[in-house]
């Protein structure tokens, strides 16, 4: 376990320096072609295979606005069983990016469904991304910020 989350680890390291700008990632709010959710619903209904694998990074709002009004989505809380606790975005799932089943439970989805990622920064709902990209899933989508950011603008959030 420690040998995986030393992986992890180093995976968030390298992603967070790579220096890329947030400029060059495109954003789902804007029409851009296929990056727009709704030109993807198309595609996805139409059998283009140009979206396998598409990745979005999203503003707060940009990922509000899309799970409160795209059909087929799966909104997935990655973070620890305690984060979970201490509060999250009505109609999460839960799944723990850390447990060994993450994958097996990951896979279980069907693959015409999109998934938005989210945990407390943006690290781990970006490497939930990259893993749902690996496994076939046409489209996946997070935000930068997290429940931090979440919570700072005072979205809703409920606790058991």
């Amino acid at each position: 376990m420690i040998k995986y989350t030393l992986i992890f680890l180093i995976s968030c390291l390298l992603i967070s320096c790579s220096g890329e700008s947030e400029s060059s990632s495109p954003k789902a709010g804007m029409d851009t072609g296929s990056n727009n959710p709704a030109n993807i619903e198309r595609e996805m209904e139409s059998g283009d295979s140009e979206t396998n694998g598409q990745t979005l990074e999203l503003t707060i709002d940009e990922f509000k606005r899309d799970i409160n009004t795209l059909d087929d989505v799966v909104l997935i809380d990655v973070r620890t069983p305690v984060e979970w606790e201490n509060g999250r975005i009505p109609g999460s799932v839960f799944m723990n990016i850390y447990r060994d089943d993450f994958q097996s439970k990951l896979n279980s989805i069907p693959r015409d469904k999109k998934l938005y990622f989210y945990c407390a920064s943006g690290l781990r709902s970006d490497q939930a991304m990259e893993m749902a990209k690996e496994m076939g899933f046409p489209y996946s989508a997070h935000f930068k910020g997290g429940m931090n950011l979440w919570n700072k603008k005072e979205y809703e959030t409920v606790t058991d």
